[in-house]
């Protein structure tokens, strides 16, 4: 099960949050594309393995880098710790954001998690998932703005669906850390992952996932402080 990742040059040409809504959100027929997603990914039961991404970077990385996200503790707490690592202490990881390029689908972040390998398993293995999922993209000319993103927030321990895994980016530590916080903290926010839930009465239901506003101090101009949380 091996996918390339995106490579440094164009790793570090991926747009800020700000800029990669701002593209998205710019098409009209956004809300409809995720409507059709939200059916696509539920009648393909893929909808507990994967959502829909919104393309961006964080941090710029350096040739022989990559992002690598690990479930630790961090300061008392039990959180998802995204952060630039060496490629080649990466070899038994798998890619837990995904883009689709000219050519194939290739890695944008990182995960060693079991259940990231099981996931990704079941997601290339579907190709008739992938293809639909594909021509869909296309078919609302969202190439390199949307991609694919393994659902993670089965990664913490504490099953509480009152608390939001809120993503924190902080310079200072040069890293993008996921804690559960009140879901209160996710006011103001850019959404840039998308998860989807079946409904007995509508079939299914688009949930946003992550979100990103400006909140932590110390950043540059271009990531000034985001925030990302995941809706379960």
């Amino acid at each position: 099960m091996h996918l390339p990742r995106l490579l440094t040059p164009e790793f570090n040409s991926l747009p800020s949050v700000f800029l990669a809504n701002q593209r998205a959100r710019g098409n009209s027929d956004f809300d409809v594309f995720l409507h059709r997603a939200a059916f696509l990914f539920v009648s393909n039961h893929m909808h507990k393995v994967a959502g829909v991404s919104l393309i961006h970077r964080h941090e710029r990385i350096d040739q022989g880098e990559m992002m690598l996200q690990q479930l630790e503790n961090w300061r008392g707490h039990e959180a998802l710790v995204c952060r630039k690592v060496p490629a080649r202490t990466c070899d038994n990881s798998v890619p837990v954001n995904l883009l689709r390029t000219s050519a194939c689908w290739v890695g944008v972040e990182f995960s060693r998690s079991p259940r990231a390998f099981d996931k990704l398993g079941k997601l290339i293995s579907n190709s008739g998932f992938m293809e639909q999922y594909e021509r869909l993209i296309a078919e609302f000319n969202l190439q390199y703005q949307v991609g694919l993103s393994i659902y993670t927030r089965d990664e913490f321990s504490d099953e509480r669906l009152d608390l939001l895994p809120l993503e924190v980016t902080l310079k200072s530590e040069a890293a993008n850390i996921i804690t559960l916080v009140d879901p209160a903290m996710s006011d103001q926010t850019i959404s840039t992952n998308w998860f989807f839930h079946e409904q007995l009465d509508t079939g299914c239901q688009v949930v946003c996932a992550y979100r990103c506003f400006d909140r932590s101090p110390g950043h540059s101009k271009e990531h000034a402080g985001t925030i990302h949380g995941i809706v379960a």
